[in-house]
This record gives structure tokens, sequence and C-alpha cells, in this order.
């Protein structure tokens, strides 16, 4: 039997932040339950996008965090992290 996306997400949550869980679970199950439920097929990326990996770490660096902490909120090697540092961020708007 297939494992319940939306219930796994609940549980991972409640690791996480039982907190959060606790205030925010049932709207969260519901919402996802009403947008998604019932279709056989769902879209779910393997990782992050990369323009999301260089908001992260353009984030991480305005908030004053060193080089090599904010590559790995990034997600990205060290490479890649500069890589995306020598090129122009554009900006979405």
């Amino acid at each position: 039997m297939a494992v319940d996306i939306v219930d796994d997400f609940l549980t991972r949550l409640q690791q996480l932040a039982p907190d959060a869980a606790a205030r925010f679970g049932p709207q969260l199950e519901a919402g996802l339950r009403q947008d998604w439920g019932g279709i056989d097929r769902h879209y779910i990326r393997k990782g992050i996008g990369t323009s999301r990996k260089t908001e992260r770490l353009a984030l991480a660096l305005r908030e004053g965090k060193p080089m090599q902490q904010a590559i790995a909120e990034a997600f990205v090697k060290r490479s890649r992290g500069f890589e995306m540092l020598a090129k122009p961020f554009k900006v979405k708007g």
C-alpha cells in the first residue's frame, strides 16, 4: 500500500516542530487534501530549483553569515556557491 504523502508530511512536521504541527496541522491537512486529494499523479521536484538556492544564498549573506555557512544553508557545493555569486542575480518582480 502506498504511503499517504500528506500523513508523511504532517508526521515530519510533528517531529521537527511539534508546536507548529499542533497549531497549523489540521488547517494545513485540510488545505492540502482539498487542493491535491483524489489526483492520481502529483509532480514533486527532486530538489529545490537553482533560483531558490540563489535566493537562500543571498539571504544568508545579507544576514551577515559567514560564506561557508551561507553556502551550506543554500544546499550547494562550495564551487557552485562561488559560481552563483559570480553571476548577476535577476530580481523577479
